[in-house]
């Protein structure tokens, strides 16, 4: 490039700059960085942008910046991979932008460990052409949490710091008023209320169950955005969405669109407008202790300083001088993450149990994991650490066996409890599982040599 703009003639100075680095997006806010580098008297060069280079020292700061047209509207849904949000923010896309004047655009992120794993996306739509094929990182002003246990995990600015006040925030919690009141995370509420935000609930996981659709919410959500977005008439919309649903599962057969349909049916009567006190919750704490995961075990640092803090989308904040110079990331480290983002996990019956270890071998995670102990490891075990002798002849003889599932590791994806011969294994709630000893079974299991 400099040596085509030498020579074209050109004579003024070339700044030389990397942007993009470690896959992060160009959002305006970067672009106007880069342009008042330009202006000023003595600019970096060369520079970067997107990441803190706390080695080199190139990196240019930015601020998030609006840039979308006049009258565009922001939404953001955060999903979990393979609960259906992505394929049915498609559908969303797909209804506004055939049957409205508006323009519209989705944009999506996942996470690294795709079903199982983050996800967000990301919708436009307004009057105008929008050619904003980046994030969006201020001016929302619809965000949908599909998953409550990110609440616990992944920090409120991270969620709510892009809405703009007077946002509209929909929950996916099975919680009453008073119970969202007491289970919300402080900093969470205090952004809630700063903000002014008009907060919406629903228990989708419930209709689901209700209406045969297991685990997957995402068109009953859909139903409560176009409730709400107010993007279309209400019975309009419905109607293209019982469309969409119709065209999108038909090869599914006419059971599972019967299904699908009946879940959108139900998705408004269960939702209702959250009351809460806009000054108490403004003036709650903005600490954010509640976010420290508890070990019972003192974790390497790179584990707490590298990724735990990528694992709740902090990855972004991380300075060049934590990441190794290679790229290498230490083995096991997995085993740190315990992300509890199950809503149940499997709670093994030991007098059902035939000791045949299928559930073991099926789990993708290898989250439930078959246990052998001595009589006298038994004997130091946790109250309720429930084992039977182990079967196998001679080979096993004096030992007992045990069926474990991790709580905080297992993804809720119920393959053990649908390849269990015997029905030996029951989807409990996590909260239950946990009151009930099995993290403290698990840790003890994990122990045993």
């Amino acid at each position: 490039v400099a040596a085509s703009l030498q020579k074209a003639g050109f004579t003024g100075p070339v700044l030389n700059g990397r942007f993009g680095l470690s896959s992060k997006d160009f959002v305006p806010g970067m672009v106007h960085a880069i342009f008042q580098n330009l202006r000023s008297p003595s600019p970096k060069d060369p520079f970067t942008v997107g990441i803190d280079d706390d080695v080199t020292q190139y990196s240019l700061a930015y601020k998030p910046m609006i840039t979308v047209p006049k009258g565009t509207t922001q939404c953001i849904f955060w999903g979990f991979g393979s609960d259906g949000t992505v394929g049915a923010n498609k559908n969303t896309i797909k209804i506004i932008a055939q049957n409205t004047n508006l323009h519209a655009q989705g944009y999506f992120q996942y996470d690294a460990l795709k079903s199982g794993g983050v996800t967000v996306s990301y919708l436009r739509f307004g009057p105008e052409p929008i050619k904003s094929s980046y994030l969006i990182d201020s001016g929302c002003t619809y965000i949908a949490m599909h998953k409550k246990e990110y609440i616990y995990s992944i920090k409120a600015r991270l969620i709510l710091g892009v809405c703009s006040e007077g946002s509209t925030l929909v929950l996916n919690v099975p919680w009453s008023d008073e119970e969202l009141d007491a289970k919300l995370p402080e900093p969470f509420r205090q952004l809630v209320g700063q903000k002014k935000m008009k907060v919406f609930a629903i228990d989708a996981a419930s209709v689901a169950k209700k209406s045969g659709m297991g685990k997957l919410i995402n068109n009953i959500m859909t139903a409560v955005f176009f409730k709400l977005s107010g993007v279309l008439p209400v019975d309009q919309a419905l109607c293209l969405l019982k469309d969409a649903v119709k065209k999108t599962y038909k090869s599914k057969g006419d059971h599972v669109v019967s299904q699908n349909i009946k879940a959108v049916d139900a998705a408004l009567t269960e939702l209702r407008e959250v009351k809460y006190d806009v000054g108490a919750w403004s003036s709650a704490s903005a600490s954010e202790a509640c976010y420290l995961k508890p070990r019972d075990e003192e974790p390497p640092a790179y584990v707490t300083e590298v990724l735990d803090k990528v694992q709740v989308r902090e990855g972004t904040e991380l300075k060049v001088s934590q990441l190794e110079p290679d790229g290498c990331v230490p083995l096991g480290q997995t085993a740190w993450a315990k992300r509890g983002v199950a809503e149940c996990i499997p709670v093994v019956d030991m007098d059902k149990c035939i000791q045949c270890n299928v559930c073991s071998a099926i789990c993708p995670h290898a989250v439930i994991r078959p246990f052998l102990l001595s009589a006298g490891e038994l004997e130091t075990s946790p109250e309720g650490f429930d084992a039977r002798k182990a079967t196998g002849g001679n080979t096993y003889a004096g030992l007992h066996f045990r069926i474990q599932a991790s709580p905080l590791d297992c993804t809720g994806c119920e393959v053990c409890t649908h390849a269990c011969p015997t029905s030996a294994l029951t989807m409990t709630p996590l909260p239950k599982a946990i009151e009930s000893g099995h993290e403290k079974f698990w840790n003890f299991a994990m122990k045993v040599p």
